[in-house]
């Protein structure tokens, strides 16, 4: 009888706290702050995806309320990764597929695990194709650490299985 060993690898999920502001385009003065959670050593396709992406806050001086939430059905905040280039995207209203929407952003960060956190956006492309270049005035990348189990949970654990034991023998007397 043999042992066998797993030699499977678990995805180097990471998370990054993304925080900031960019000015110039249709949206106005805009503040941002989203968190990103993915295994970057992959990529995320051209349509984006909203699973491991959470809006925290974006505002807009030109848009009351949230600017993405006022948009069509099924154009929502998305984020895209190209490992290849190290860029992350991420925008809103139809990111991907830009419909002429006021809301429309997209803000491309490059070097994204590199760490150069080079940052560009473009703020509400027209129906027509024109372009409105957004200028990033500041831009925080922060990589959250995964949360240790703390090791009160295993003295309560072994708690538990003492007072089971000792149960169980009172029951046996």
């Amino acid at each position: 009888m043999g042992v066998a060993w797993s030699t499977e690898t678990v995805a180097a999920t990471q998370t990054f706290d993304i925080t900031g502001d960019f000015s110039g385009g249709q949206l106005g003065d805009v503040s941002f702050d989203f968190t990103v959670t993915h295994d970057f050593s992959m990529d995320v396709g051209l349509g984006g995806q909203t699973t491991g992406l959470t809006v925290n806050s974006f505002a807009s001086s030109e848009v009351a309320g949230d600017p993405i939430a006022l948009t069509a059905v099924g154009q929502d905040y998305r984020f895209s990764y190209t490992l290849a280039n190290d860029l992350l995207f991420f925008g809103g209203g139809s990111l991907f597929g830009i419909a002429g929407d006021s809301t429309d952003f997209q803000l491309s960060i490059g070097s994204f695990i590199g760490g150069s956190s080079i940052a560009g956006a473009i703020d509400s492309i027209s129906s027509t194709g024109a372009t409105s270049n957004a200028n990033v005035t500041n831009l925080s990348i922060t990589e959250v650490s995964a949360v240790p189990l703390p090791a009160s949970a295993l003295l309560v654990l072994g708690g538990l299985g003492g007072m089971a034991t000792l149960r169980r023998r009172r029951r046996a007397a």
